[in-house]
């Protein structure tokens, strides 16, 4: 057996040239130790297989071999570092994970056509990915609510879960529903939770509902905690997004009520935050047709909304792109900059009062009949711009024409054409008035929602001149 001690103890009568054998040893040792336990973690690392075609042994370790439903999965052998890889097909029943920690599941490369489930329940996963995206495509459909919880997609008591690629539609179902059900519920205790290229609609209640968050191990600045983006969210008979959760973003998402009915006494908003929500990121969506685009209700702190299109169209209600109040202890900051109103043709476009050191700037208000409301106006400093196309007209709120208001609650915001290209992009014209006529805001964002950077001269609205000719990626609808 090496001596060690002999190695390193240089009182010893060892030569030289044994210590240095010796050291050669020792590392060659540790080094053969470092790639066994490498190369073991690798073995471990299965891959398992779910095809509803499959023939063979039904064992889910071949795709000959792979298990034909999801009631066939032995969840037991899903072990950290295991994929479960999911080939298209109509599998008839519910996809359930629980119990899980550091697995994958994800469409085959070759997958063709959807795998279509009727629901997806997981409980209880920790570092959990579900990826069905692919070439574009939302690859895991969801058609049904589950029998027991409700809803299409359940996500409770799990940590550092990412879903991914779903399409949850439930067009065949929901005019059987006795009550509201969502799309995609989070709650009962999950954290650090992301929904990413997801599409969602037909359904009664809500596109996303999230409640209950866990926040073990949280950073006090993460805004992702609880992360919605890419996500395309329409014919909803609730809100788009409601959330009772903080450390929120919702970025780069097209939600549409899209005249969709509004079922069992909802209130529509494009996105909702219960009292006393705090540290909510909403960018570079866009909200078209609720009641209230945004709802922001008695915030605590630190509010961010900016480079959104808020469209609305209704010709009688109360429409509005914003709606906000604070609690009287709000702290931090609460900024909606960059934004465009088009078409609230009824009420306030931007309703609520706000915290003293709010910050106001560069929105557009196009075919707004009232900018804001009363107590909020003098927020409104010349960085703001406001227009009415020629062809605009606008309605009291039991839907009769009425003419263009003498106050419109405009605060020092400057009546003058912002010169957008089309009412499709919403950019900017080389001639536009609002090019390098914006707030420099880097202390709190620095790029336009195309992703150009804006640098130290900024622009009004959601774009800056020049950063593209092409339609925004968000402004979609997915049939």
């Amino acid at each position: 057996m090496l001596n060690l001690m002999a190695i390193f103890n240089y009182s010893k009568p060892v030569s030289w040239l044994w210590k240095f054998q010796g050291l050669r040893v020792v590392l060659l040792f540790f080094i053969c130790f470092y790639f066994w336990i490498f190369n073991l973690h690798i073995v471990l690392a299965a891959d398992w297989y779910l095809d509803a075609s499959a023939t063979g042994a039904n064992n889910g370790t071949s795709w000959a071999d792979a298990w034909t439903h999801p009631s066939k999965i032995i969840q037991d052998k899903l072990q950290p570092g295991d994929t479960l890889w999911v080939q298209g097909g109509n599998y008839e029943e519910g996809l359930i994970f629980i119990n899980l920690t550091g697995v994958a599941v994800r469409i085959a490369t070759n997958a063709a056509n959807q795998a279509i489930f009727k629901f997806l329940h997981v409980y209880n996963c920790q570092n959990f990915i579900i990826d069905a995206f692919s070439n574009g495509k939302q690859m895991f459909k969801f058609n049904s609510r589950e029998p027991t919880l409700n809803h299409a997609v359940n996500l409770r008591r799990s940590m550092y879960i990412t879903v991914r690629g779903l399409y949850v539609d439930r067009e065949l179902e929901y005019t059987t529903d006795m009550a509201q059900q969502h799309g995609i519920r989070v709650w009962d205790g999950c954290g650090r939770v992301t929904i990413d290229s997801c599409v969602i609609k037909n359904t009664t209640g809500d596109g996303i509902n999230m409640t209950q968050g866990d926040y073990t191990g949280i950073n006090e600045n993460d805004y992702d905690w609880f992360l919605i983006t890419n996500c395309t969210i329409m014919n909803v008979g609730d809100d788009g997004i409601q959330t009772a959760n903080h450390h929120v973003t919702v970025s780069n998402c097209y939600i549409d009520k899209n005249g969709f009915s509004t079922y069992f006494g909802g209130h529509p908003d494009g996105f909702q935050l219960n009292p006393d929500g705090y540290k909510i990121k909403i960018f570079n969506n866009t909200f078209r047709g609720f009641n209230q685009n945004i709802f922001i209700e008695y915030a605590l702190r630190d509010i961010f909304i900016y480079n959104n299109l808020l469209i609305g169209g209704n010709i009688s209600g109360t429409d509005r792109g914003i709606n906000h109040s604070v609690r009287d202890t709000f702290s931090g900051i609460f900024l909606i900059a960059n934004n465009l109103m088009y078409n609230f043709l009824t009420y306030f476009a931007w309703n609520g009062g706000l915290p003293a050191s709010a910050i106001i700037g560069n929105n557009i208000f196009l075919n707004c009949r009232l900018l804001v409301s009363p107590v909020t106006q003098s927020f409104l400093n010349p960085t703001n711009i406001y227009w009415d196309l020629p062809d605009v007209q606008y309605y009291d709120t039991l839907g009769n024409p009425v003419n263009t208001p003498i106050d419109r609650y405009a605060g020092s915001s400057v009546y003058t054409d912002p010169k957008i290209v089309s009412l499709v992009t919403f950019r900017l014209q080389a001639t536009s008035p609002c090019i390098g006529a914006g707030k420099n805001l880097n202390s709190y964002f620095l790029h336009d929602r195309a992703g150009i950077v804006r640098g130290a001269v900024w622009d009004i609205g959601p774009y800056e001149y020049g950063s593209g000719i092409a339609a925004p990626q968000n402004l979609r609808i997915i049939p």
